[in-house]
């Protein structure tokens, strides 16, 4: 399993989202080291919830996922989305390095485009 270090996952966040993040300052990771996510041991499935909204779900995957993989770079944003309305999904670092986003209502990966992103926390 491949690793690493904090300073080094806010530098490839910024590096890579630098054109969609708003303030890369509130870029929240608490923990020194991480493991780069393994899409392919992923199993992601859709957060149901009555009256949930993106946060509550982005927040209940990010749970589901980080229980199973105690160690993964996977974790909570908001932005706003191609509407320009205020959502949250979760996101993960894969192996490659490469940043990419999960929405919860639909379990759906996808590389970010022009989702404008203010936080991460993990």
């Amino acid at each position: 399993m491949k690793r690493i270090s904090v300073s080094r996952a806010k530098w490839v966040l910024r590096k890579h989202l630098k054109s969609r993040i708003f303030w890369a300052h509130k870029i929240l990771l608490f923990d020194g080291l991480y493991e780069l996510v393994d899409e392919s041991k992923l199993d992601l499935e859709q957060v149901r919830l009555g009256s949930g909204d993106c946060d509550e779900r982005a927040f209940v995957m990010m749970g589901q996922v980080i229980e199973e993989h105690p160690k993964y770079l996977f974790g909570f944003v908001e932005g706003y989305d191609r509407r320009n309305l205020k959502h949250a999904w979760c996101f993960m670092m894969n192996e490659s390095e490469a940043v990419r986003y999960a929405e919860p209502s639909s379990a759906e990966i996808f590389n970010p485009s022009i989702e404008r992103v203010y936080h991460f926390i993990r």
